[in-house]
């Protein structure tokens, strides 16, 4: 019985849990004049966006476990995917620009804690915003260093 009760715990304690902070970047899912740039955190990290031929549109991926993202109650819900995963786009208009948000939550390997991806696109007019919304859609995630994204 005591053999028992030790291959048990000794079996417990050897399943490792799912806590290591996955480093992941972007790769892919833009526009082809638009480059991902990283800015990192205390416990986050950020990838952002942009291009010199549109510069008022951005696109935006947080990487994280506590997105601070509320959807005003004004924003429309729209339909749509992030790295192929179904989401819904909580759109809004803030300050005269068009936004575009959702979060998604997402564990890149079951040895990895879930992360809470935050992704927003910003841009002057609805016209511009969905394309970029849509380019999302085929944006994957791979482990950081492994040459352009």
């Amino acid at each position: 019985m005591l053999l028992v009760t030790l291959a048990i715990v000794l079996s417990a304690c050897g399943s490792p849990s799912p806590t290591a902070f996955p480093e992941l970047e972007p790769h892919g899912g833009l526009p082809s004049d638009f480059a991902w740039q990283f800015k990192d955190g205390p416990d986050f990290y950020v990838y952002e966006a942009s291009s010199p031929s549109h510069p008022n549109c951005s696109v935006g991926l947080y990487f994280g476990t506590a997105p601070q993202f509320h959807p005003s109650a004004t924003a429309q819900g729209r339909s749509g995917s992030l790295a192929g995963h179904p989401v819904v786009w909580e759109e809004s208009v803030v300050d005269g620009l068009h936004r575009a948000d959702t979060v998604l939550p997402y564990r890149h390997s079951a040895a990895h804690t879930e992360l809470a991806i935050h992704a927003w696109v910003v841009a002057p007019r609805d016209a511009d915003l969905g394309p970029l919304r849509a380019s999302l859609a085929t944006v994957s995630f791979r482990p950081r260093g492994n040459g352009p994204a």
